[in-house]
Formats: structure tokens, sequence, C-alpha cells
């Protein structure tokens, strides 16, 4: 028999600990609301409840699992058990065998189909963290009864040390049309922020991208002088009271291709230029507004599989973010995302839904109300296809209350450019 490496060995194992752990990590919360969601049931079952038992902080973590009694994915039974594990899916697949649900056992990966056909209205998507409620006679086949995946969120707080009306613009790359260099409806937009005085300008990359490398080409300097005299650009046509925001992008010329990717750098300093790593969460005068680069609405909607789904598919995308804490939940991914998954682990979480959360797309612009967040995307500041473009203009008030929702404060409008 051939046997592998001890090292290769060691990176299997090390890998099936990892995902064990980040299937646990998504679970514990998932768990919580479920325990307490049936101890809810219980309550009003008895009446009046009885006083109820302290557990010790360090020991809540550990009894939770035993709480909602979640077995293994291929845990034979005939009645209605709970498993934990990651939602995955196989492309090649024909349609009925498809889904799949994995968890770990020490050195094990387990893995069981998946059969949905007794709901009546469902929607996963792969990478996805789930609770499942249902039975496994043979424990190769987990019939699907109730599907969890929430864990508890808190709106966000209102920003309220904001004493005046903050104006922000956002504009979305690409910059330029296919064909040359311009960079028209950048300057244009430049002109806007000059006559409208913005507080904050938000522009997220590429700048450079490498889908459109040959065109880079014909400049007679390398792409990081060039991407210098874009930024001077940018801060000598605002005015010196903007803020200005600059967020990278995996595929832009001076980018390494990973996601997450890290900030911008230039040999010159500006005082109001600031560059941030995408994703990232910012806090502007209190506001906390979450931002990536990557279509992760776009990616999330064309990878989830449903039936009869609830709500809309751009609500359920930022939903999943949000309950899975993470700018970008899917995995895998398109093989236009070179995902890392610990450097997403360590930079890409999403810890509370923030008051703004900005993610351009290819969808066409909108603004939703998902669990207290206002969120945008401002659209293409350049549409190859129509030669138009759309920016977002936000106007933050200040809040009246420190509990008031972000709708009540916070208007948005999607603006041609």
């Amino acid at each position: 028999m051939n046997q592998l490496p001890n090292d290769k060995i060691s990176k299997e194992r090390d890998g099936v600990l990892i995902l064990g752990d980040r299937i646990y990590e998504g679970g514990r919360e998932i768990c919580q609301r479920l325990a307490e969601a049936r101890k809810q049931q219980r309550d009003r079952g008895n009446g009046a409840s009885a006083e109820e038992e302290v557990i010790p902080e360090d020991d809540r973590e550990a009894t939770l699992l035993e709480q909602v009694a979640i077995h293994h994915v291929d845990y034979p039974s005939t009645d209605v058990i709970t498993v934990l594990g990651r939602i995955a899916v196989h492309p090649e697949r024909q349609e009925g065998g498809r889904l799949a649900i994995v968890d770990y056992d020490e050195m094990t990966l387990r893995y069981t189909k998946l059969d949905f056909s007794k709901l009546k209205s469902w929607s996963v998507f792969p990478g996805e963290t789930v609770v499942l409620e249902g039975v496994n006679p043979r424990g190769n086949l987990f019939e699907v009864r109730k599907v969890h995946y929430e864990v508890p969120l808190a709106p966000p707080p209102a920003p309220t040390t904001i004493g005046k009306p903050l104006h922000m613009v956002i504009g979305a790359a690409p910059f330029t049309d296919k064909d040359n260099l311009q960079y028209d409806k950048l300057s244009d937009l430049l002109a806007y922020c000059a006559e409208n005085n913005p507080d904050v300008l938000i522009l997220t990359g590429p700048f450079g991208s490498t889908s459109n490398d040959t065109l880079f080409l014909t400049i007679a300097e390398s792409f990081e002088e060039y991407f210098e005299k874009i930024m001077a650009n940018i801060v000598t046509s605002v005015p010196p009271t903007t803020e200005i925001l600059i967020v990278s992008n995996h595929d832009d010329l001076q980018s390494s291709f990973v996601y997450p990717s890290f900030p911008y750098k230039i040999s010159k300093f500006y005082k109001n230029l600031h560059f941030l790593p995408d994703p990232c969460v910012v806090s502007i005068n209190g506001m906390h507004v979450a931002i990536t680069t990557v279509d992760v609405v776009r990616d999330l909607s064309e990878a989830e599989l449903s039936v009869a789904p609830s709500g809309d598919k751009i609500k359920r995308a930022f939903n999943y973010m949000f309950h899975h804490r993470s700018f970008y939940p899917l995995n895998p991914p398109p093989e236009s995302v070179p995902l890392d998954v610990d450097l997403l682990h360590h930079f890409g979480t999403l810890p509370r839904v923030p008051n703004v959360m900005i993610c351009p797309g290819d969808l066409k612009p909108y603004v939703r109300d998902v669990n207290g967040c206002v969120c945008v995307n401002p659209g293409h500041l350049t549409d190859y296809d129509s030669g138009e473009g759309t920016f977002a203009r936000v106007v933050v008030h200040p809040p009246e209350e420190p509990t008031a929702a972000p709708f009540s404060y916070v208007a948005c409008q999607v603006v041609k450019s």
C-alpha cells in the first residue's frame, strides 16, 4: 500500500482541523439562537418558567452543542435529528444528487447527500454553514425538514457624534473606456466633487484592470508611476476638505492577485488621501461603512440553489454575509476570485451589521434596507455596454436618537455619470 509522506499527512490533518474549527465557529452562534428559541418554546409550554439555571461562562460553549443535540451528518436515524456542517455542491452531478453536507471528526471528513424535497421553500449556497433538522435512515441521505443559518444580529448603533449633515460620493471602477486611457468619467466625477464639496469621496478599484493590460503597454512609463499621477490628479481636483478613500481591488495592475487585497501604496503623502484594503470597515464620524470591491452579491446570487425562496436575491445575499459574519462566505468561489481562505478568516470578517455597506457590482444599481443596514450598489462609473455610468450620492443626517434605524438618517441616490 502506498503511504502518504508525513508532511502531507500533517498538512491534510491541519486542513481538516481548520475546516472543523470554522464549521464550529459558524455553527456555535446558530446553535445558540436555536437553543434560545427551543427554551422559549419550553417556557411557554410550561407556563411561568422556573428559575433559570446559571451556567458558568467557560462552560457555555462546551455545553451549547449538547443542548441542541448535534449529531454527525452521517449518523443513521429514522427520528428527527440535528446536524451541523457546511454545504457542498457537485456541479457535475445531476440535480437530485448535487447537494451534500460536510462535517469533521478529528482526521475524518464526513459527507452525506441532502434531500430537500420535503421543503416547499429553501435556499442554500456552497460553503454555507448550516444547522439542519431531518432524518437519515441509512446514514447516506439526509432528508431535510428545517434549515437554520441565522445568528443573533444586533442593529448598528446610530452615529450620534455627527453634528451636521455628512455628504459622501461613491464611484466604482472602471474609470476608463475599453479603448482609451482618458479617464473621462473620473474627470467628470471629480468636477462634480469640486462643485458640490462632499465631505468624503470613496473610489473603488481597479484603476488599471489586468483584463485590459495591453492598453497600458502604450504608456511610456510604468503603471506604478502612472497610478501616482492619477492619485495626484484626484487630490488636486477636489477641495482639500474632502477626505478621499481609495479601496483596492485584486484585479488591479499594481495589486497582488489575491482576495482579500492589500491597500495600494504610493511614494508621496497627501493629508486627505487614504488607501484601504479590500474588504474593509471604516468609521466615518462614528458611522461604520463596510466596503468590498468583489462582486459578492452577484457571485452569491449565481451560486445559490433554491426552491421558491423568500425575499429578493439581493437581500438574501446581504443576509448571508451578515449571518455568516463574512464579506465572502461563498466557497468555492468562481475562478475570477482568487480567494485566500486564511486571509479571509483574518481580514475578511464582518463582525457586526454596519450602518452602510457598499458593494459595487454588475447588477443594476440599488439601495436596500437589510437588517437595519443601508446596502448600496453604486453601479460602475463607466458602463462598457451602454457608454453611460452611475455613481452614488449619500447624505447622513444627525440621528435623533442612538437607536435610530439607518434609513431614518441616511439618504442615498444613484446618479447617472
